[in-house]
């Protein structure tokens, strides 16, 4: 039936020649040739192709320009779009660079001032519990009961507990002495050149 058709559609008709001879060889080609003509007619038959419109190849032509990758960048590379969208792009990382550097900092300021503020606040209050010990002590020794109101305290009596009262050694008196002494000779000494000289 194929035969049939592609014979009736080319109109292939072997008709010898007056003197009775063919060339096969002829033949032959001219049926290759053939064949492949249909075949590729059969092809475009089968795929079933709408007919050309403009107005389709425009829209398919616009959508293209404005979103094929190749074509996009193909028009980028050759204006100033792409170097200016790569300068944009380098502006935006710079103010994000300089944005969280400057974040850095100023966390790294707040704390900072709050550990200025801590050491400020210590040393105060520091001061404050020095300045009160040392009044303490100052009342303390304004007052002619401060040996007794030491021996009272928890500080005297720890100190005493750890280092209780002992007499004195023989070489302490000793020693004493010798010093007593020197001091009433020097006195004598003193008093009678005054009493010379006058």
């Amino acid at each position: 039936m194929s035969q049939v058709r592609y014979d009736s559609e080319f109109g292939i008709t072997h008709v010898a020649p007056k003197d009775g001879s063919l060339d096969l060889d002829e033949i032959e080609d001219g049926e290759f040739y053939a064949k492949r003509i249909n075949l590729k007619i059969y092809n475009e038959r089968a795929l079933l192709k709408e007919a050309f419109k403009r107005s389709v190849f425009k829209a398919n032509f616009e959508k293209a320009y404005n979103q094929d990758e190749d074509i996009v960048g193909f028009r980028k590379r050759m204006t100033t779009v792409e170097r200016e969208e790569q300068e944009i792009k380098a502006e935006l990382e710079k103010k994000q660079k300089a944005g969280l550097q400057k974040q850095i900092e100023n966390e790294k300021a707040q704390k900072e001032e709050a550990l200025q503020y801590w050491r400020e606040k210590k040393k105060t209050k520091t001061r404050a519990k020095v300045e009160e010990r040392l009044k303490e002590y100052q009342d303390k020794k304004e007052t002619p009961t401060f040996a007794s109101l030491y021996h009272k305290s928890r500080a005297g009596v720890e100190y005493f507990k750890a280092n209780p009262g002992q007499p004195p050694s023989e070489e302490v008196l000793m020693r004493m002495s010798q010093r007593i002494n020197r001091s009433q000779q020097n006195t004598e000494k003193g008093q009678s050149m005054f009493d010379g000289n006058s």
